[in-house]
C-alpha cells in the first residue's frame, strides 16, 4: 500500500506461493522401469521459501477509498455478527 504521485492510493493484491522445484532427480532400476523407494533429490531455483505473485494493482482516490473502507467494516461487521450467532451456547 502506498500514494503515488497523483496522491491516489494504491492496494497491491498478491499471491503468496511456495516455490516449485527446479529439478527432482529420483533413482531407478539399472533398466530404468521401477523407481527406487529412496527420498528424492529436490533442487530450487533460489533459496527463498515462497514467491509473490501481484494478482492486481489499484489505484484509489481518497474518496474511493474512504468508501471502501466503510463498506469492508459493514462486511467484518456482518462477518464477525454471524460467526458469534454460530457458535454454540456453552450450559
Amino acid at each position: 500500500m502506498g500514494l503515488n504521485g497523483h496522491q491516489k492510493i494504491i492496494l497491491n493484491f498478491y499471491n503468496d506461493s511456495p516455490l516449485l522445484p527446479k529439478t527432482i532427480m529420483a533413482e531407478t532400476t539399472p533398466d530404468g522401469k521401477k523407481f527406487i523407494p529412496k527420498e528424492p533429490r529436490i533442487s530450487f531455483e533460489s533459496d527463498g521459501q515462497s514467491f509473490r505473485q501481484y494478482e492486481v494493482s489499484v489505484n484509489l482516490s481518497i474518496a474511493a477509498a474512504r468508501l471502501l473502507a466503510q463498506n469492508l467494516d459493514t462486511f467484518i461487521k456482518m462477518a464477525e455478527d454471524t460467526a458469534k450467532s454460530n457458535v454454540p451456547e456453552i450450559k
